[in-house]
């Protein structure tokens, strides 16, 4: 039996409204230009984020005694071979 085609609505259109978009035009030049800037913003972020969550979690293990950073190890260790699918 062939599967039948996912519906799919009609897009709604306004009189008179049509957007061409060939990046000639200065706003939309912009427009584009402001959306990969804010990209790479969030980007830029999330690394920072990163940095500062590996440079907390050093500091937490020189703050650790050899046994503690052993016992977290094992642990860790222990973790993945529970996992699923590892």
């Amino acid at each position: 039996m062939p599967a039948e085609p996912a519906s799919v609505q009609p897009s709604v259109q306004h009189p008179g409204l049509q957007l061409e978009w060939n990046n000639s035009r200065p706003e939309q030049r912009q427009a584009l230009d402001n959306f990969y800037r804010s990209i790479q913003n969030m980007q830029v972020q999330e690394q920072a984020i990163q940095r500062m969550e590996r440079q907390q979690r050093i500091e937490q293990l020189r703050g650790m005694s050899p046994e503690q950073r052993q016992q977290q190890f094992l642990n860790f260790v222990q973790q993945q071979q529970l996992a699923p699918g590892r």
